[in-house]
């Protein structure tokens, strides 16, 4: 996820980050089911389009996965165990009978360990996929070369999802999301993702986008990708057709709204709602449980987006090496040194070529 940074930021990603999180929110709330329309097609796959929209080497592998460590890792270590917490906190509270209503408590483990706080399986799942591409860069010269990689990626995740083999620590989503992270790393050089003379057709163009997402939903009997499960709902080419179209499609349409300051906000900083989100919308959901089931989702969805917004300033205040706002580990000096004197020496031919 791309959050602080001494560069001027792409307004209209936030806002297209701020949409997905609160899909995301109201899905886990339930007041969206798995069912809706172009739902599945878009959460995921945007969010490892847009990672590969903003994907660097930062010099090679090692650096790349110290520098996602911080960013990936360190804020899911962190609230993994705030999820563990909170979840022994509400059966002392509460009574282990209201274990079931505690949400996603009993979904599959990570590392034969159970997160109460699930919504975690997608940090690591996009720490794998950025390892993987920047290996596949590394490797293959071309990005054709490398698309190609990535579709045999793809069909390795599709393979695992068929045979509904599971992987420890959620690296089959990782190969399933990778031709999303992909087409968003092609996306950078195009200068529709960029404010310009485009501008004018974002709207025209987002809407027929999604109007040709929407159809080949239809036609595809509502196909989708259930990334955090690695399975395929439908068909899998319909599944990765419907999300390549409605994904730069809600991308232009946010490009043409523009700035929206309480989703732009929200997707800003969407790592800690998507961190939070869970952790307070469980509390809500057991307080609820006698009640209409209905009232329980809308409550629950729509409180856990006002309290994370709440939660998110103090957050990244206090807690910045978990929240993705700055690094913890750092490389030793000696070793900063090293790689720097390395990389000048790898430059060298090429400015004396010039």
């Amino acid at each position: 996820m791309h959050t602080a940074s001494s560069k001027p930021r792409i307004q209209f990603v936030d806002l297209a980050k701020g949409v997905c999180i609160c899909l995301v929110v109201l899905f886990h709330a339930q007041v969206l089911p798995e069912s809706t329309p172009l739902l599945g097609a878009l959460r995921m796959p945007l969010y490892f389009f847009l990672s590969g929209l903003f994907f660097k080497t930062y010099g090679g592998l090692g650096a790349l996965a110290l520098k996602k460590a911080n960013r990936i890792l360190m804020p899911f270590v962190f609230f993994y165990f705030v999820g563990e917490v909170a979840f022994i906190a509400i059966i002392n509270i509460f009574g282990e009978s209201v274990a079931q209503t505690y949400h996603y408590n009993l979904l599959r483990p990570l590392f034969e360990m159970a997160p109460h706080n699930y919504p975690l399986w997608f940090l690591v799942s996009l720490f794998w996929c950025n390892l993987l591409f920047c290996m596949l860069r590394q490797l293959l010269r071309s990005d054709a070369a490398v698309g190609v990689a990535v579709m045999l990626c793809a069909f390795a995740g599709i393979a695992l999802s068929m045979n509904s083999v599971e992987s420890a620590g959620w690296t089959a989503p990782a190969l399933t999301g990778l031709p999303f992270f992909y087409f968003g790393y092609m996306a950078r050089r195009s200068a529709w993702m960029y404010p310009g003379h485009h501008d004018r057709l974002s709207l025209p163009v987002g809407l027929a986008l999604t109007g040709i997402a929407a159809v080949l939903c239809v036609a595809g009997g509502n196909s989708f990708l259930s990334m955090a499960h690695n399975r395929v709902h439908g068909s899998a080419l319909m599944a990765y057709a419907t999300s390549l179209a409605v994904v730069p499609g809600v991308l232009m349409l946010c490009k043409a709204a523009g700035h929206l300051p309480w989703l732009s906000y929200v997707g800003r900083y969407s790592v800690v709602v998507l961190c939070t989100h869970m952790v307070v919308m469980s509390p809500i959901r057991v307080l609820l449980r006698d009640g209409d089931p209905a009232v329980c989702n809308i409550v629950s969805g729509f409180g856990a987006l006002l309290l994370c917004t709440l939660l998110i300033r103090p957050l990244i205040r206090y807690l910045p090496a978990f929240t993705a706002q700055s690094d913890a580990l750092r490389v030793p000096q000696r070793v900063s040194v090293w790689l720097s004197a390395k990389k000048k020496r790898q430059m060298a031919p090429a400015n004396e070529k010039n």
